[in-house]
């Protein structure tokens, strides 16, 4: 039986594992050049979610997406699902007279918001409105001309657009973030009244204690200016 020499058969083992570590070294790139694909297509996937979030999307507070879906985390003061209403839970407010002061423990910045407010217990009671101006280091916004005298009011904070709509169409039932507040006398106007009351009162007493002088002052004068007349006249026609 022919046998193949040693030097031959070492030759073709050593061909055999050449081409074997070329295969697996072939196999070996083709995963490698793979994972930076999968890590491309993920990476798009990630920045078309992040995409969602744009400056407008959450109003007073940080957008993040979370099993593709949007999600707002609000700014302290702020709530809503896209963070827009105003927290009034986190707001105290107080009443003098006719002017209704909300204050903040810190700047709300609230720009693009106006105060809507109407009078309780009135049919068909008129819709106001006023800009909320505020400067961003301001903490305190103020409702005036409120008609004064234990008043009950509605005073709501909303977005200056729906604001419009809300005051343009009559609609209340729109408004949502809102609180109810009742109004006091006007004490200056009311101690205005009582020291004028006052003075006129001291004034009736005044005259009441010293009617003698005025009488004497003015109807007795015409009974003296007729007696001086009288003395002249005898003066002037006394025979000499």
């Amino acid at each position: 039986m022919y046998q193949m020499p040693l030097t031959v058969e070492l030759r073709a083992a050593g061909q055999l594992f050449s081409l074997a570590t070329l295969y697996f070294a072939s196999t070996a790139v083709a995963v490698v050049s793979a994972a930076p694909s999968s890590t491309t297509t993920r990476s798009s996937a990630s920045s078309s979610y992040s995409a969602l979030c744009t400056p407008t999307t959450c109003r007073n507070g940080q957008c993040y997406t979370v099993n593709k879906m949007v999600r707002c985390y609000c700014e302290a003061m702020f709530r809503g699902r896209r963070c827009e209403h105003v927290d009034l839970d986190e707001v105290s407010f107080a009443v003098i007279g006719s002017l209704a002061i909300f204050q903040w423990s810190r700047p709300p910045r609230l720009r693009g918001y106006s105060f809507v407010y109407y009078e309780l217990n009135r049919p068909n009671s008129f819709l106001y409105k006023n800009d909320i101006v505020m400067k961003d280091n301001e903490h305190v916004a103020l409702v005036g001309n409120l008609k004064g005298g234990y008043t009950m009011y509605r005073v709501c904070i909303e977005d200056e657009v729906l604001a419009d709509r809300v005051v343009r169409q009559n609609a209340i039932e729109f408004l949502t973030n809102c609180i109810n507040l009742s109004t006091q006398p006007d004490y200056h106007t009311l101690v205005a009244w009582c020291i004028a009351a006052l003075l006129a009162f001291v004034a009736v007493l005044l005259i009441y204690w010293q009617k003698d002088k005025f009488e004497l002052l003015y109807f007795s004068k015409p009974v003296f200016l007729m007696y001086e007349h009288h003395k002249q006249l005898e003066t002037d026609f006394k025979p000499s």
